[in-house]
C-alpha cells in the first residue's frame, strides 16, 4: 500500500470521527434546547398562574368585598366601603374634637407650659373619657354605632321619599352654617319670650268632718255662754319693694361669611388629614 493511500485512509477516518463528534454535539445541543424550552414554558405557566391569583385577589379585595352589603334596609343597602368611610370620618371627628378641647384648656399664660398641658390633658381625660376609650379600645363599638346611625338615616330617607320630602342645596348650606353660628351675615332668630301665666290666689277652704248621727246621740248644750271680745284690728299687708331689674343678655355678633368659610375649611382639612372624607360631612 502506498503512502498516498495510507494518508487518504487516515484522513477519511479523521473525518468520520469528526462527523460523529459533531453529530453527538448537535444532538446534545438539541436536547438542551428542548429542555430549556420546556423550562421556559413551565416558568411562564407558573408566573401566569401567580399573576392570575394576584389579579383575582385584587379584584376580590378592592371590588367584590367593598361592595358587599353589611346591612339591607328595604331596597337600599349599606356597603362595606360606605360603612368603612363613615367610620373613618367619625373617628377623625372624635380625634379633632378632643384635640380642640385640649388646646382650649391649655393655659397659654402659665409659666410651665408642660405642666399646663398635662393639667389640660387630665381635664380632657376626665370629661371625654368615653370618647377616648372608644378611640383606643372600642373600634368595634364605634363601628356598631355608625352602622346603627346609617340604618336610621336610610329609614329617614325612605320615609321622606314616600312623603315627597326633599332637601335642597340651599337648605344644606344653611344647616351647615347654623353649626358655625353663621346665618348669612345676620344674627340668629331669637327664641320667643315665654308669656308669664297668672298665678292663682291661694284661699283657705274649710274642711268639714262628717258627723255620725244615731238615735241614741244626745245634743250637748254649752254650760257657759261665750262673751264676745274686742274686735281685732287687721295688720296692714306689707307692700313689696321693687327688686333690681335683670340686665338683658347682649345680642350676639353676626358671624361673617369670611370667618365661617375659614373655620369650615380648617375643620375639613383637619378631618382629611386624620383620614376622613370631608364629603361625608355634607351627606
Amino acid at each position: 500500500m502506498s503512502l498516498v493511500n495510507i494518508m487518504a485512509n487516515e484522513e477519511k477516518d479523521n473525518q468520520e470521527r469528526i462527523s460523529g463528534r459533531e453529530r453527538r454535539e448537535m444532538a446534545l445541543q438539541k436536547k438542551q434546547a428542548s429542555q430549556m424550552r420546556r423550562l421556559r414554558l413551565g416558568a411562564m405557566i407558573v408566573i401566569g398562574l401567580i399573576a392570575l391569583i394576584v389579579v383575582v385577589g385584587l379584584v376580590v379585595e378592592f371590588l367584590v368585598v367593598p361592595n358587599q352589603a353589611v346591612a339591607q334596609i328595604g331596597n337600599e343597602s349599606v356597603t362595606l366601603r360606605e360603612w368603612q368611610n363613615v367610620v373613618r370620618f367619625q373617628r377623625a371627628q372624635l380625634i379633632n374634637s378632643i384635640e380642640e378641647q385640649l388646646e382650649q384648656f391649655v393655659d397659654e399664660e402659665a409659666p410651665d407650659q408642660e405642666q399646663a398641658r398635662e393639667d389640660a390633658l387630665r381635664f380632657v381625660q376626665q370629661f371625654s373619657g368615653q370618647q377616648i376609650n372608644i378611640l383606643s379600645f372600642g373600634y368595634d363599638q364605634l363601628g356598631e354605632i355608625v352602622l346603627d346611625q346609617m340604618v336610621d338615616d336610610a329609614l329617614v330617607r325612605q320615609a321622606a321619599a314616600e312623603r315627597g320630602i326633599s332637601v335642597s342645596d340651599e337648605e344644606i348650606e344653611a344647616a351647615i352654617g347654623e353649626q358655625y353660628s353663621f346665618y348669612n351675615g345676620d344674627s340668629p332668630t331669637p327664641f320667643p319670650t315665654a308669656t308669664q301665666e297668672p298665678e292663682p290666689t291661694p284661699s283657705l277652704t274649710p274642711v268639714s268632718f262628717g258627723e255620725e248621727t244615731t238615735e241614741e246621740s244626745e245634743v250637748v248644750e254649752p254650760l257657759i255662754t261665750p262673751t264676745p271680745g274686742p274686735t281685732s284690728t287687721p295688720f296692714p299687708s306689707p307692700t313689696p319693694a321693687p327688686g333690681p331689674t335683670s340686665t338683658p343678655f347682649p345680642s350676639p355678633t353676626p358671624v361673617s361669611r369670611e370667618y365661617f368659610e375659614e373655620q369650615f375649611s380648617e375643620d375639613m382639612t383637619a378631618i382629611e388629614d386624620t383620614g376622613g372624607d370631608p364629603a361625608i360631612f355634607r351627606q
